[in-house]
């Protein structure tokens, strides 16, 4: 029975390339225009699993844009809440370190980074803004 659950699961192109990540033959890919954040990154967590010292596991787009005056030389990295909905202050701190580390890593660069919430200069009050403003890190 289980090689048929394997088989049937890499028929999905999710598990698929989920497999092909964790077998080191891609380095990633690209799924989600036309499906749900979570079969997305179900296989990841279930195939993947997240490095042993990350203790959040979040996602983050990188975008390229024409004009060279922003991000670094157009390209800026966008980290979201997709896999943590409601992140906790240390949570929203670990998204943006561990985006920061991706950045460098793959740029070359001292990464700077930016909060954002939906607030404009308190524009809107929210519980979740006072996440974003917290100015002090955790312990």
């Amino acid at each position: 029975m289980k090689t048929v659950e394997a088989r049937d699961a890499m028929l999905q192109p999710n598990y698929f390339g989920a497999m092909m990540v964790a077998m080191h033959e891609a380095d990633g890919f690209v799924s989600g225009t036309n499906q749900a954040t979570g079969s997305v990154l179900r296989p990841l967590f279930q195939i993947v699993k997240v490095a042993p010292q990350t203790t959040t596991a979040s996602s983050c787009q990188i975008m390229e844009v024409e004009d060279s005056r922003f991000g670094e030389d157009g390209v800026l990295f966008m980290a979201d809440c997709g896999v943590i909905p409601e992140p906790n202050v240390e949570q929203l701190a670990d998204i943006a370190v561990s985006t920061a580390q991706l950045a460098r890593q793959l740029m070359g660069i001292r990464p700077r980074v930016a909060l954002l919430s939906f607030s404009t200069k308190g524009s809107a009050t929210h519980p979740s803004i006072g996440k974003v403003q917290a100015r002090d890190g955790p312990g």
